[in-house]
Formats: C-alpha cells, structure tokens, sequence
C-alpha cells in the first residue's frame, strides 16, 4: 500500500531512531493539544490532529536524512519538487513563462523537468503551466466582473479568442459559458484544489489532511 512506507532506514538500529528533539518548537504545540483536549469546541480534535502533524513533521525535519529510508527521502524530495514547482507557477500564472526560465527556477535541466512532470503530475511542463493560467482565470471569471478580454490579457494570451478556445479545451466551457453557469450555482463553489486532484497519484502517504479549497469549480479535466 502507498500509506505503508518505512520511515527509517531498515539498517538503522532502534538506538539511533532517537534523537534531540527541539523542545522550543514543540513545546507550545503539545500546550496548545492539551488545551485543545479539554476543548468542546466542534473542531477540537482536528484541530489536535493538525497539531500533531505539525509536531511530526517537525520532528522528521531536525532527523539526520541519513537516517531516513530511501522510499522516504524520494517522498520528501517529490514533494519538494511539487512544492517549488507550485509557488513557481503561481507567481508567474500571469506572465508567459518559458520551459528554459521554468527549468532555471527549478535548478533542473528541461529533460529532468520533463520527466519529474510526467512522473509525478502526468502531465508535460506546459501543461502544467497552462492549467495553472486556466485555473487562475477561472477564479477571476466566477469571483469578478471582469470583462473576459481584460482576463485574457491578464494572462499573456494573444486575444480573447485564444485564451476561449485554450479554457473550453481545458473545462469543456467557454469563459463566457463558465461565468453564467457559476452565477447559476451549477457548478460546485466548495471545491476540491486542483493541485490535488492533478497530482494524487504521487500521494503517498505524506499528506495527511487534503488541501483547502482554492477554485470555485469542483476541478478541471487533466485529459
């Protein structure tokens, strides 16, 4: 199973499992669970469970890499990947960012770029670029009054008719048709990010909450 995945290294004796915890980081967390514990608030225990997360990962943080094993350290650094790559795209959604500067902020070769996309998300780079400028103009289609030519240009497409025929080939509806069926409450606003639906089979066994909502469609066709 993708949730079964050894954490340390099979040839790391028990001893060495232990190490220095940082006693000035977890200790407000474990006060704060406490408290939550005599809580009767609706949300008490996940938020207990958010807070033991924090506590986890931060322990695995300050552990020795050395020591983890090598399915787990692939995990992390896969993540890492789609971390970096996320805050990438999402600062440069508006401009027209090529897969030479894309690689060059991601400290990869476009080959290594490449291969770590289709690995991990099944999608090319500029796929996975367009998604991001299709999921961003999205937004501003159901949140704002903007005009779909202003959005269109927001987004570094060469005219309105560009930018229509790229979002129908991602969401099966054009900008204008998207809009009216938003305000018709069609579609579902408490939506699932699209980051996650994308890139679910590289979900492991790392995450352990999903994340929260960020489109107000319930996601987009990756085909």
């Amino acid at each position: 199973s993708d949730y079964n995945i050894r954490i340390f290294d099979t040839d790391l004796d028990p001893g060495h499992q232990a190490f220095p915890a940082p006693i000035e980081e977890i200790e407000p967390l474990f006060k704060e669970i406490a408290s939550q514990s005599k809580s009767d608030h609706r949300f008490a225990s996940e938020i207990q469970d958010c807070l033991l997360e924090r506590v986890f990962w931060i322990l695995l943080s300050h552990m020795p890499e050395n020591r983890l094993a090598p399915a787990f350290r692939k995990i992390s650094s896969d993540q890492q990947f789609l971390n970096r790559l996320e805050k990438i795209e999402h600062r440069n959604s508006t401009k027209r960012l090529t897969l030479d500067e894309l690689a060059e902020f991601m400290e990869v070769s476009k080959s290594t770029l490449a291969k770590r996309c289709s690995e991990l998300l099944g999608e090319s780079p500029s796929h996975y670029l367009m998604r991001g400028k299709i999921n961003a103009a999205g937004t501003l289609l159901a949140t704002t009054n903007k005009s779909i030519k202003e959005i269109s240009f927001d987004f570094g497409f060469q005219n309105p008719y560009h930018f229509s025929r790229v979002f129908k080939r991602f969401t099966s509806h054009t900008p204008t048709e998207f809009r009216n069926t938003v305000e018709l409450g069609v579609f579902d606003r408490v939506a699932t990010n699209v980051i996650v639906a994308r890139s679910s089979r590289m979900n492991r066994g790392i995450h352990l909450f999903s994340v929260p909502p960020s489109t107000p469609w319930q996601k987009i066709s990756s085909d």
